[in-house]
């Protein structure tokens, strides 16, 4: 059994943590470490800095891999 640690779940820890879960199959552990529970959209805050998108409109809860 492989175990793998992947740091941080921006677009390429998440990705990367997704993709390897299928690649390897449920017999190899993945640990994702990451800040926060949720995802976020960072590009979407410009949005949020001039007060026309609320800033939980760009985070997502991450899913277990």
């Amino acid at each position: 059994m492989a175990k793998v640690a992947i740091i941080g779940a921006g677009f390429a820890g998440h990705t990367a943590a997704l993709y390897l879960g299928d690649a390897l199959g449920k017999s190899h552990e993945i640990t994702v470490i990451n800040l926060h529970e949720y995802f976020y959209y960072v590009p979407s805050w410009v949005w949020v800095g001039i007060g026309r998108m609320d800033v939980n409109k760009t985070r997502f809860p991450l899913k277990p891999v």
